[in-house]
């Protein structure tokens, strides 16, 4: 594939607390759904946004895979749904020209619980067989690429809350090397006691100041996240191969970029100095200038340290642009999907575009940045391309350039 082709969007599908698709995101984002509450899947004081009602006979006919791990089920749903949109025959997708990216933050984490309980408590041969190919963190890409009966390149990216959008990085290289024709893209994760514990004891959690429990990033009340579970899957291809079969492309991806600021664990740089220079990346592969960004789909952790590091990175790079360039959370309306979450900005980036609209702020009250837009409600306008960002819990940062299909 040439470098001058870009990578296209041609199908994507969601799981999440607000349901399955992207008719079910919207209507969580206009306030039409529910997405946070009591957990039903272990014990905790927590509010969490959990996945409700899900069957993966809806989307997938697989008896065997139905009693695999949730994690696992999320990814075929949101894969199954993307290839349905896409309207792609299968025996192309059943090829060597097909690459699976996979990420996720904290794999199957509910089947490693149980194995290590197990050992703990009764030892080594109380551990269930079958338990730990189900437990290794490649275990969903595995399942998918049997599913989906893909011949090519499978890799697993235990990322983190930037998961998805490393995902995407490797899968846009892979395409634009021409290593493959089309790749799939996905991340998943799932709630599990232990993991939620481990982020609370952390700092990462809602209430981390023993204040009111909720999402508000950006807000100078920021106290921690509502941890979520769910997938997103996006298939991209190459120009020649989407036009090849005649497919319609969703958006164009026109600049990838990840990078990292070496602080550690739990303190992304809140100077921005990071954030801005993955943005920048990103912009210097599209040809366009920062003046052609309508809307940031912002990635913040929902903490005070996350927040300073996006405001100030786009505040170095935005300038006096950024009062007319609007910046959206969507955590407040799914809850910290962890894995997903970047994927998941990406489709909404994806939907911004095609219905005109830039989505609003939840729960934003007062306002810690500058001189920043954030719209409180969605607001009807053109857009025609996206910034979606990702920012890790271990200093990791991604940026993605989306823009309308031509």
């Amino acid at each position: 594939m040439s470098t001058l082709q870009r990578p296209v969007v041609t199908g994507y599908g969601l799981i999440g607390p607000f349901g399955a698709g992207s008719k079910a995101l919207l209507e969580a984002i206009h306030g039409e759904r529910s997405c946070m509450g009591n957990c039903t899947l272990f014990d905790t004081h927590h509010q969490v946004a959990q996945v409700q009602g899900f069957r993966l006979a809806d989307h997938v006919r697989n008896p065997r895979a139905e009693r695999s791990p949730r994690i696992s089920q999320f990814a075929l749903a949101a894969i199954a749904q993307a290839l349905s949109q896409s309207g792609i025959d299968p025996k192309l997708i059943a090829s060597e020209s097909t690459a699976i990216v996979y990420g996720t933050a904290n794999g199957p984490a509910i089947v490693t619980e149980r194995s290590l309980d197990a050992i703990v408590t009764q030892g080594l041969d109380a551990v269930e067989p079958l338990a730990f190919q189900e437990s290794v963190f490649n275990a969903p890409a595995s399942l998918a690429s049997i599913q989906f009966k893909i011949k090519g390149p499978i890799l697993a990216l235990p990322m983190m809350w930037t998961a998805g959008l490393y995902a995407l990085k490797q899968g846009y290289d892979l395409l634009r090397r021409g290593t493959v024709k089309r790749v799939l893209v996905v991340a998943a994760d799932e709630l599990a006691g232990e993991t939620l514990d481990a982020l609370d004891r952390l700092g990462f959690i809602s209430p981390n100041d023993g204040g009111e429990e909720k999402m508000r990033p950006f807000d100078d009340r920021v106290n921690g996240a509502i941890l979520g579970e769910g997938a997103a899957a996006i298939l991209i291809e190459s120009e020649d191969a989407a036009r090849d079969r005649d497919a319609t492309p969703r958006a164009h991806i026109i600049g990838c970029a990840i990078g990292g600021d070496a602080l550690g664990p739990g303190a992304p740089d809140d100077s921005g100095d990071a954030m801005a220079r993955v943005i920048r990346r990103a912009i210097s592969q599209t040809g366009r200038s920062i003046s052609d960004v309508d809307h940031i789909l912002a990635g913040t952790i929902t903490n005070r340290k996350s927040d300073l590091a996006e405001l100030n990175g786009i505040e170095m790079l935005f300038g006096g642009r950024r009062r007319s360039c609007p910046v959206t959370s969507l955590k407040p309306y799914i809850g910290e999907t962890m894995g997903p979450a970047g994927l998941i900005n990406l489709i909404a980036g994806i939907l911004e575009i095609e219905h005109g609209t830039v989505f609003g702020n939840r729960d934003l009250e007062r306002a810690d940045g500058a001189g920043i837009a954030f719209p409180t409600e969605s607001e009807a306008q053109p857009v025609r391309a996206v910034l979606v960002n990702a920012i890790g819990v271990s200093g990791t940062y991604a940026s993605v350039i989306l823009e309308a299909a031509k």
